[in-house]
């Protein structure tokens, strides 16, 4: 005789999975930013006004507007996400590798708030509906930025305690406010830390060597620290 093997599938009970108040909600906004753009791209444009073809897309330089907001989102999620993977438990070593991944991307969180210089007049779409638009964008990818930085904080809190948790808080504003700049003005992205490592160094360099030829740099970043850093601790104190 053959014995036959079974398998044990446990049955699934309503209230296992329990979802948080806060992951509902922030599903909810990301919904509602994506059908902005969506009703935008549908209804209050004239990109699809003779369309018969996906050619005259093509032909005429007509298409959806304003996805690169969906793809700023997602690129603001990342960090929140990497510090999801972050757990006591882990070896330490493989924590500090998530640390070193949420750093560069955490910049792309508040990013977001610097395409407001996309925002004009764009018709026959109202403005104040592109304003609207970009602004949701921008808060809920501040919101990921905000709540990532303060799991990362309680991580630090718990491996270094209050006074290094703080400083490496503040350091991480002074880099995000830079990251800001270097990804709007020099175009550089998170990636090129891997891709592109020695041009990107030597583009910081240049703004350190001589830092009256590159004040805009160091304002814009300084100011967007203090900006974010006064958001953040705002927050805090809510919680």
């Amino acid at each position: 005789m053959h014995k036959t093997t079974s398998f044990y599938l446990p049955a699934f009970r309503p209230g296992q999975i329990k979802v948080s108040r806060l992951t509902i909600f922030l599903t909810l906004t990301v919904l509602f930013n994506c059908s902005l753009i969506l009703y935008r791209n549908l209804h209050l444009t004239d990109h699809w006004w003779g369309v018969r073809h996906y050619t005259d897309l093509l032909a005429e330089g007509r298409g959806p507007s304003f996805l690169f907001l969906v793809w700023n989102l997602f690129l603001a999620w990342v960090p929140y996400g990497i510090s999801l993977l972050i757990r006591p438990e882990q070896p330490r070593w493989w924590r500090y590798i998530l640390l070193g991944a949420w750093l560069p991307f955490f910049p792309n969180a508040p990013y977001i708030i610097t395409d407001l210089l996309h925002l004009q007049e764009r018709l026959p779409v109202p403005l104040w509906y592109d304003m609207l638009t970009i602004f949701s964008f921008a808060w809920t990818g501040l919101i990921f930025g905000y709540l990532s930085l303060i799991r990362i904080q309680k991580h630090c809190f718990d491996q270094w305690g209050p006074v290094m948790s703080n400083l490496i808080t503040a350091g991480v504003w002074l880099l995000a406010g830079l990251g800001i700049y270097i990804g709007r003005f020099l175009r550089w992205n998170s990636w090129d830390v891997l891709t592109s490592p020695r041009a990107l160094v030597a583009d910081l360099g240049s703004i350190f060597a001589d830092p009256a030829v590159h004040w805009p740099a160091i304002g814009s970043g300084l100011l967007l620290s203090v900006l974010l850093f006064l958001g953040f601790a705002t927050i805090r104190e809510m919680r």
